[in-house]
């Protein structure tokens, strides 16, 4: 449905009604239409594993009596996209008792731009139960940089008992929540997943180096945390630069994280270096993402050599854009063949490792 149409102008399939598994309405205009949606919902709705409401204008009362029909006409329902909504405190409330009614089978949701608070954000991360898996997508949430809330980060994330995947990607929660997160995570038995590209922010009185400090500690403590997306941002504020150099020496001793992106934090040739140096010693990580970085042709070929020893890492993606800056600064044909030999090298040692993947 386009972002003119409305509930009213959704109409069931005629047959195999039953079956319809996947609905998307993002951006239309539902509002007051709840009711005719809900009504959709119950007719169809028996086989939905996948909704999406995100931006409809769903909003108040309406919206907390949509929240209360839907375990009963999705009983299937595994994805939820709940996206840029008003919500109140009472739609908190209502969401979060949905996850205790025994039949509802929700493993994803999305509430990215939608929660009232910080204080409501953290209600949401205590809910459920232990064994729940819950991917929790809370992208764009304004924290305020309110120092207090942030603090009862560190409280609330060791009682995260259902949530497994947690997204604050694109968030002000900025240096001195993500302290907070990661200090609470270290405490935590649940989370795999944790994506906060795009997060930092120098605009607190906490010195970065504690927070790169607290990453470094979350990834040594016992969180099983095997997954963790931590590219910087467009502005300087939000690059760790060189100070992400202390995590880099810890992640030789990692021994869960798989995944890792750290890109765009312009750590240059020194932080490409120390990145080198990590899969010499490390056998867990199987994929590295790292461009936006500044490493010029010194790092891009410290991680060709770092790499070749390494017999785990399966997806290294080519720093396309470091390797352009490479090329747009000397354009000599040495320095062009100089670096197509160590992005062949670092191919060869993938594609020689796992021949029958794609080259990365």
């Amino acid at each position: 449905m386009d972002s003119a149409s409305s509930a009213k102008d959704f109409t069931p399939p005629e047959t195999g009604a039953q079956e319809l598994e996947v609905l998307s309405l993002a951006h239309c205009k539902i509002g007051d239409d709840v009711t005719e949606l809900t009504k959709c919902l119950n007719k169809c709705g028996t086989s939905l594993c996948k909704l999406n409401v995100s931006a409809t204008g769903i909003a108040g009362a309406r919206l907390n009596s949509f929240f209360v029909a839907l375990p009963k006409a999705c009983k299937m329902l595994e994805d939820l996209n709940v996206s840029d909504l008003k919500f109140t405190q009472a739609e908190v409330i209502t969401v979060s008792q949905m996850f205790l009614i025994p039949t509802c089978r929700i493993s994803v949701i999305n509430l990215s731009g939608s929660l009232p608070s910080t204080a409501a954000l953290l209600q949401f991360l205590a809910i459920g139960k232990p064994g729940m898996n819950l991917t929790s997508i809370l992208r764009n949430h304004s924290f305020g940089n309110d120092p207090a809330s942030l603090k009862l980060l560190y409280e609330t994330m060791p009682k995260a008992l259902s949530i497994t995947h947690l997204d604050l990607s694109d968030t002000d929660i900025g240096d001195d929540g993500i302290f907070y997160l990661a200090e609470g995570l270290t405490l935590n038995k649940t989370v795999r997943s944790l994506n906060i590209n795009g997060s930092f922010r120098t605009d607190s009185k906490r010195p970065r180096a504690e927070t790169v400090r607290a990453l470094a500690k979350l990834i040594l403590s016992d969180c099983p945390i095997n997954t963790l997306e931590m590219a910087g941002g467009p502005k300087a504020t939000q690059q760790l630069g060189r100070s992400i150099i202390p995590f880099f020496q810890q992640l030789m001793h990692n021994s869960s994280l798989t995944s890792l992106d750290v890109s765009g934090h312009s750590f240059g040739t020194a932080g490409a270096k120390a990145l080198a140096k990590v899969p010499q010693l490390n056998a867990t990580l199987t994929r590295v993402v790292y461009d936006m970085n500044d490493i010029g042709y010194l790092g891009l070929s410290s991680i060709a050599e770092g790499v070749a020893s390494n017999s785990t890492i399966e997806v290294l993606p080519l720093p396309v854009l470091d390797i352009a800056s490479i090329l747009n600064t000397d354009r000599s044909s040495e320095t062009q063949h100089r670096v197509q030999s160590v992005c062949e090298a670092l191919q060869l040692v993938l594609t020689s490792q796992y021949p029958a993947r794609p080259k990365s």
